[in-house]
This record gives structure tokens, sequence and C-alpha cells, in this order.
């Protein structure tokens, strides 16, 4: 009878250990998370800080509007092939151009997309504070 014990024992403390290490790394995922939010800004927050919303083609300044159509990419291919030849992220909405700056990663996966986009712009640079696809 006492072995049985001794193997309740055992069973209930690695309950306990794996509850308390979950637990712990709850915490820690949401602690992480909140970190990261803070760091995205929203439209609405955008908004507030003085950013302007603006809507277009996120493309790149080499091919502007119009891609080369026999080049078997995508816009969003191109886009990012012609910027990594030096070229500049831009918005585009019919004949205005503008240049977008801010996060490249995220302006990567905004390329070839109809987006609205929220930032302060000076001249025909646009510094992007947050972006969302347009529907």
């Amino acid at each position: 009878m006492t072995q049985n014990r001794s193997w309740l024992g055992l069973i209930a403390l690695c309950a306990c250990i794996a509850l308390a290490l979950a637990l712990g790394l709850a915490i820690f995922g949401a602690t992480v998370e909140l970190a990261f939010a803070r760091a995205r800004m929203s439209p609405d927050d955008a908004a507030q800080a003085g950013a302007q919303p603006y809507i277009g083609v996120v493309t790149d300044s080499i091919c502007g509007a119009k891609h080369e159509t026999d080049s078997n990419r995508t816009s969003a291919e191109c886009t990012q092939l012609c910027v990594k030849k030096g070229g500049k992220y831009v918005l585009v909405n019919g004949d205005k151009v503008l240049t977008l700056t801010g996060d490249s990663s995220k302006l990567s996966q905004m390329a070839g997309l109809r987006v609205k986009v929220w930032g302060i712009l000076s001249g025909d640079t646009l510094q992007v504070k947050s972006a969302v696809v347009a529907h």
C-alpha cells in the first residue's frame, strides 16, 4: 500500500510542476505579446499622432505603377526586386506618387497591394506610421 502512495505522490508532484511551468509560460507569452503590441501602432493611434490617411498601391520608384508584364513576376515580387536594386517603396494613386519611409519589412509585406496608409507627409515623402490592406 505504501508503494501505491509513493506513486500517487510522484504523479501529483509531476502534475504540480507541469501546471506551474504551463502557468509560467503563459505569463511569459502574455508579457511578450503586450510588449510587441505597444510597438505596433494602430490606425487610431496613428491618427491621434497627427498622421493622415492615404490610399494607393505600394510599388517601387523604378517601375512605378506599371511593372513589366513579360517578367513572369507578380507586382509584389517585382517591387521587392526593384527595392533590392536600390529603388524606394512608393505609394501610387493615379498621378500622385509618394515615397514611403518607415518599417521596410512592413512595406515589403504590402508590396503590390492596395493599402490605406496613415502617415506624416513632408513634400513627396510619407513617413508611414500604420498601414492596412484597403478593401
